[in-house]
Formats: C-alpha cells, sequence, structure tokens
C-alpha cells in the first residue's frame, strides 16, 4: 500500500511540481522557443488583463500562478469517477498559488504574493489539498459544495457556490439511491459522507477562462502525458464522461476508437476493464442546463443503464 501510495504522490507531482509550466510563468513566457509551448495559452489565461467592476484593468499576474490540479477526492477508494475537459479559472478563488523557487525551494500560497494572511505551503500540503478537497470545502446553508474567495487582500465571509459540484453530489445521490431525508446527519455531514463516493479529474489538467485553448493537441498531449496515469490509477467502477471534448478525447486517445462515441452518444454503456463508461452533456450545455435534474442518470438513461450503474458501486 505504501508503494501505491508514493506512485500516486509522484503522478502527482508531474502536475503540482511541473517545471516546464512555472518556467513559462516565471519568464512571462519571453524564452526564445518557449512561447509555441503547446501549454502556452492555458498557462497566459492567468496573465491575461481583465477588467473590473469599475472598468479599471488589472493583471491576475501578482496573484500568483493557480497551479494545475490533478485530481479532486480518494483517487484510490472512490466509486464514482467524473472526467470532463479541463478546470475553470476564478481569479478570486482560494486555491493553492506558484510563487516562484524551484526544487525544496518551491513557493506556494493560498494567497497573493503580498497578502498579509499569505503563509508558505509544503508539497505535502498541497498533496493533501486535492485528496482531501471534498472533505475540506465549505457548504452554503443549503448544502451546495463552494470554494473561498479572496478580495482584496481580505478572505470573503460567504462562500460561493460550485454548480459542477452541486449536480456531481445530485449524481452521486442518485446512483446511490440515498438523499438526506433518509440520514439523521445535518446536510453538511452528509455532503461530505456523500462526496467519499466522488473523484474528479479533467483531461487536461491546468485551469483556464473558458475552454476555446482546448484544440485536439492539447487534449491529446495532456491526456498521454499527465491524466491517463492518474485515471488508470482509479478504481472507480462508474465513470462519467461529461462533455464532448472529454468524450471524444477519451474514445480517441485511450481506447483509441473513434466509433464509440457513437454508442456513448446513444446513451449506452461502454465498458473498459472493470470500469462501466458513460457520457453526460457537459453542465453548462445550453440545451440542458436550465434543469439540473435533466442530468440525473434516472432522468437521463433507460433503465437498464442505471440499474447496471447502480449495480456497479460499492453502496455505504
Amino acid at each position: 500500500m505504501e508503494d501505491r501510495n508514493n506512485k500516486l504522490d509522484s503522478i502527482m507531482d508531474s502536475v503540482i511540481l511541473n517545471d516546464e509550466i512555472y518556467g513559462l510563468w516565471d519568464t512571462k513566457f519571453s524564452v526564445e522557443g518557449e512561447h509555441n509551448h503547446i501549454l502556452s495559452n492555458i498557462i497566459r489565461c492567468q496573465y491575461e488583463k481583465d477588467t473590473d467592476n469599475t472598468g479599471t484593468e488589472k493583471s491576475y499576474e501578482i496573484s500568483g500562478y493557480q497551479i494545475g490540479e490533478p485530481w479532486n477526492g480518494d483517487l484510490l477508494n472512490a466509486d464514482i469517477l467524473f472526467l470532463s475537459s479541463n478546470p475553470g479559472f476564478t481569479s478570486e478563488e482560494i486555491f493553492p498559488r506558484y510563487h516562484g523557487g524551484k526544487g525544496e525551494n518551491i513557493k506556494f500560497s493560498f494567497y497573493e504574493k503580498n497578502s498579509s494572511k499569505n503563509e508558505w505551503l509544503s508539497i505535502n500540503d498541497v498533496r493533501d489539498f486535492f485528496k482531501n478537497r471534498f472533505n475540506n470545502i465549505p457548504y452554503t446553508k443549503s448544502g451546495v459544495p463552494s470554494i473561498y474567495i479572496i478580495k482584496d487582500g481580505k478572505e470573503q465571509k460567504n462562500a460561493r457556490g460550485v454548480k459542477f459540484w452541486k449536480i456531481i453530489a445530485k449524481i452521486t445521490e442518485d446512483l446511490l439511491g440515498c438523499s438526506l431525508e433518509d440520514k439523521t446527519q445535518d446536510i453538511e455531514s452528509y455532503k461530505r459522507e456523500l462526496f467519499k463516493h466522488v473523484v474528479s479529474m479533467e483531461i487536461v489538467p491546468f485551469k483556464s477562462k473558458s475552454d476555446n485553448v482546448l484544440r485536439n493537441a492539447v487534449l491529446n498531449y495532456c491526456w498521454e502525458k499527465y491524466s491517463r496515469e492518474i485515471f488508470r490509477m482509479s478504481n472507480a467502477q462508474v465513470v462519467f464522461l461529461i462533455g464532448k471534448k472529454a468524450q471524444e478525447t477519451f474514445c480517441r486517445c485511450e481506447l483509441n476508437d473513434n466509433e464509440a462515441i457513437s454508442r456513448l452518444r446513444e446513451r449506452k454503456i461502454l465498458y473498459y476493464e472493470d470500469k462501466r463508461i458513460v457520457a453526460l452533456p457537459h453542465f453548462s450545455s445550453r440545451r440542458e442546463h436550465r434543469r439540473e435534474n435533466n442530468f440525473l442518470p434516472s432522468e437521463y438513461f433507460e433503465n437498464e443503464v442505471v440499474s447496471e450503474l447502480k449495480s456497479a458501486i460499492n453502496k455505504p
């Protein structure tokens, strides 16, 4: 088990201790040839200027680079894996940020470089952040999984709900056949228990403000270099491919079977090793977004598919 955990850390470190990525950031993409790196446009997203509510241009550079997101949750023990294209970028999120250095001298912090709350994180702190993400995130009063926000150097009292995680929770409830009404726990304890069944990961583990930069070359590169090994370490019995880009990349790069996408779009199960794989529209899909219940397996798939997915999960 120790060897397996060491391997897990090594795989995670390929994303969070990525000198190649941090080199792009540190040099502001000015080193000859680096501007052509396949991930440059994604990393550059966090450099780009934006406009705040007052119309003033601002740059995210001072905040530090929000590092790659290898996965969230218990990769070895979660029953259900959600695979999507790449994580979104929220500039105010309290999230591990790179502030320079290499090797033992690398600097990570949850806050901006000049923040009064700035405390340096160890590599183990950063690993634990992702491994225990769903156990440590805040929840709104209505039980929506959330992120903490920092604004003008101050941590905001009210957490911001994350729609993606909210829908994941609903899907997991649907498969497990449980609800808060069946439990004696408070809503936050209930949700934390629910998320023990969940691990989420991305084809491209690096954040961007939109998925327009996710060309096939980038998706292929990141799957082969980072995400394939993460996926293969997972013991999840059920996998949800979220959105067209994740579905097509998985079929192209992992299954080497472009015809498999047709079966997924027919809402059928793909069998891959010990996993049952199905597809859902992206949670921001224009067609589906009006009703979150549209994404529930019991609503989206035929009964026989739902029954097989439920039977595959190790229920509590």
